[in-house]
């Protein structure tokens, strides 16, 4: 038995708190200023009002307009690379160029803000 507790203490994931934050999601204009005081081995997690989930920032209204504002400058930049290219590429090319820098960057995470009001 003290085997399987010594196996079940070294492999149980611990929190990072120097990469963890926190935050309240609530639609009650009253409560979503409020801050919390988490504390966690000792030490207060700082409070962020956008935290990033997975390369997801996310809003009090879960609106994602700062995580879209961001992508839209990504993709902006990226079709700029592709368009001003004077290089003669072969269109297939431009369109495998295309595929792996603008679509993979436009669609992560869609399901999650597609129907936002920002998109």
């Amino acid at each position: 038995m003290q085997r399987i507790a010594e196996y079940i203490s070294a492999w149980r994931p611990r929190l990072s708190t120097a990469k963890t934050t926190c935050t309240v999601f609530h639609l009650n204009n009253r409560e979503s200023s409020r801050k919390l005081a988490v504390t966690v081995h000792g030490t207060t997690m700082p409070y962020t009002q956008t935290p990033t989930f997975l390369g997801v920032t996310l809003d009090r209204q879960l609106t994602f307009r700062q995580h879209l504002e961001g992508l839209c400058g990504k993709v902006r930049a990226r079709n700029c690379l592709l368009a001003g290219s004077t290089w003669g590429a072969h269109a297939s090319v431009l369109q495998t160029s295309a595929l792996g820098l603008v679509y993979s960057a436009a669609e992560y995470a869609a399901p999650a803000w597609c129907r936002s009001t920002h998109t």
